[in-house]
């Protein structure tokens, strides 16, 4: 069976760039900021996951096999991979503050750069990775209600929320609130997609959502 045709994002990026850098048309540079920033972000979640490989298979066998000079030099590379993990999830996160500051009126790319922040962080796993994805999922559902990334920001939000139950599991106290707290954005998920069907109804105005 023939493999889908995938679109090499690289190929883009030099002319993104060039649209960042003239300055000229104000109507393409937040699209051309976004997909820059989402091409680096993507770009570090690859070296995390080739980190990840040589961690769990290469470094591990080579341990067991006391291969000093193959694990020093898996080290190495891991270092190097872990610096240009950095380096691309740095200059991910300047074209989206630039984008976020500049432009923050854009209710397509803004948005979409919000969300994709947030699931980023949320998938590297950490409580703070996890604080950092809600404040960008905040972020999308308290500036940008009419964004069709609005109800995912609600999914993404009761989902950590989940996960930080889960990890408060000792702290009944804590466990009871970031439990009732994901249960409280999946209500609220609800409701909107209620509103959202209802807008589709002639006559039917939904009300604005709430915000936190």
């Amino acid at each position: 069976i023939p493999r889908p045709d995938k679109m090499n994002e690289a190929v883009a990026v030099p002319y993104y760039r060039d649209v960042v850098k003239l300055g000229t048309n104000r109507e393409l540079i937040p699209y051309s900021l976004y997909s820059l920033g989402k091409y680096h972000l993507e770009l570090a979640s690859d070296y995390r996951a080739g980190i990840t490989i040589i961690q769990d298979s290469d470094l591990h066998i080579a341990e067991l096999d006391d291969d000093r000079a193959k694990i020093a030099a898996l080290k190495r590379r891991i270092r190097e991979l872990r610096g240009l993990r950095r380096a691309h999830a740095d200059t991910a996160q300047r074209y989206f503050s630039r984008l976020i500051v500049e432009f923050p009126r854009d209710s397509v790319n803004v948005p979409e750069a919000y969300f994709v922040l947030a699931s980023h962080y949320n998938v590297l796993g950490k409580p703070a990775d996890r604080d950092t994805a809600t404040t960008y999922a905040k972020a999308l559902i308290r500036g940008y209600w009419h964004s069709p990334r609005y109800q995912d920001a609600l999914s993404l939000l009761a989902q950590i929320s989940f996960q930080d139950a889960r990890m408060e599991y000792r702290d009944p106290a804590k466990h009871h609130a970031h439990y009732a707290e994901g249960l409280s954005y999946l209500a609220w998920l609800a409701r909107e997609v209620d509103a959202y069907e209802a807008a589709e109804v002639p006559g039917v105005t939904p009300e604005t959502p709430p915000m936190i």
